[in-house]
C-alpha cells in the first residue's frame, strides 16, 4: 500500500513538472545603425517583427546610431529599417537558442541619402569598351527599389572613362633661381615642390568612349529601369588619376557613379 502511494505521488509530481511551460530565455541585443558608404552612424526607424506577430518600433540614437532591444532565444526576427533619408531595408535575423540570459551585438548597415553624396560606384564597363556589364543590372534592381520606396529622391548617373584614360600627377623638385644675381657665400640651393600633369591620350578618344557608354546606359535604363523621371544620365569627361601620392578615393575612379541629385524631407 505504501509503495503504491509513493508511486502515485511520484507520478503526480512528474506530471506537474512536465506540464510547466519551458522558461523563456531572454537575449539582450544592441548595436549601431551605420551608413555603409561613409561609416557614419545613422538615426533610423527600426521595426522588429517577432514570430508571435508582435511589432516592436524603436529608433536608433541620432548621435551615435545606437539601439538596443530584448528578444527571446530562438526567435527569427524580421527587421525593417526606414527613414526619409535612407533606402528602406528589410532583413531577417535569427537569435541563437541560448540556454541562459545573453547579451549580443549586431550592427545594421544602410544607404543614407545626402545631396551630392555617392550611393554606388562601380566599373560598369570593361577597359576601353562600352558594353554594359551585368554588375550594373544587379545594382539597377537595388536602385529601382530605392526609387519605389523613397519617392522624395532623385538620382544622377555619372558615366566616365576614368578606367581607360588617365593622367599622372608627379611631384618634382624645381630649383629656386635667385634673380637678384647676388649670391652670398655659403648659401644653400633652395628647391620647391611642383606638381606636373602627364597625359598620353587624345581628348576626342575619351569623349567618344564616354558618349558611347552614356548611350548604352540610357538604352539599358529604357529596358530595365523604373521611375525614369527621377533618374538623369550625365557625361563625366574628366580622366582618371594615376598619383604618386596615397589617399586617392577609389570611388571617384570608377567609370560609373550614382549620386543623389535631390532629396526632399518627406517628414515636412
Amino acid at each position: 500500500m505504501i509503495n503504491k502511494l509513493i508511486i502515485a505521488i511520484f507520478l503526480y509530481f512528474l506530471f506537474v513538472f512536465e506540464a510547466q511551460p519551458a522558461q523563456t530565455v531572454q537575449v539582450f541585443m544592441k548595436g549601431k545603425v551605420i551608413d555603409e558608404i561613409t561609416g557614419n552612424p545613422v538615426s533610423v526607424n527600426i521595426e522588429f517583427r517577432t514570430p508571435n506577430g508582435k511589432k516592436i518600433k524603436i529608433q536608433s540614437n541620432s548621435i551615435n546610431g545606437a539601439y538596443e532591444q530584448i528578444f527571446n532565444a530562438g526567435d527569427s526576427v524580421e527587421v525593417v529599417l526606414t527613414n526619409w533619408d535612407i533606402a528602406r531595408k528589410t532583413e531577417t535575423i535569427y537569435i541563437d537558442n541560448y540556454q541562459k540570459y545573453t547579451e549580443i551585438e549586431r550592427n545594421f548597415y544602410v544607404t543614407k541619402f545626402t545631396t551630392g553624396g555617392t550611393i554606388a560606384a562601380m566599373n560598369a564597363f570593361n577597359q576601353n569598351d562600352a558594353e554594359v556589364l551585368p554588375v550594373f543590372g544587379t545594382k539597377l534592381e537595388e536602385i529601382n527599389k530605392m526609387l519605389l520606396f523613397n519617392r522624395n529622391v532623385k538620382f544622377e548617373i555619372l558615366i566616365s572613362a576614368k578606367d581607360t584614360y588617365k593622367v599622372e600627377h608627379k611631384t618634382v623638385k624645381e630649383k629656386v633661381v635667385d634673380k637678384t644675381k647676388k649670391k652670398k657665400k655659403d648659401t644653400k640651393e633652395q628647391f620647391i615642390e611642383k606638381v606636373i600633369e602627364i597625359k598620353n591620350f587624345n581628348d576626342d578618344d575619351l569623349k567618344n568612349l564616354v558618349n558611347k557608354r552614356v548611350s548604352n546606359i540610357k538604352s539599358f535604363l529604357q529596358k530595365h529601369g523604373k521611375f525614369l523621371d527621377r533618374v538623369v544620365v550625365k557625361e563625366d569627361f574628366s580622366p582618371g588619376l594615376i598619383s604618386d601620392k596615397s589617399g586617392t578615393n577609389a570611388q571617384t575612379e570608377m567609370n560609373l557613379r550614382v549620386i543623389v541629385s535631390e532629396i526632399k524631407n518627406a517628414m515636412n
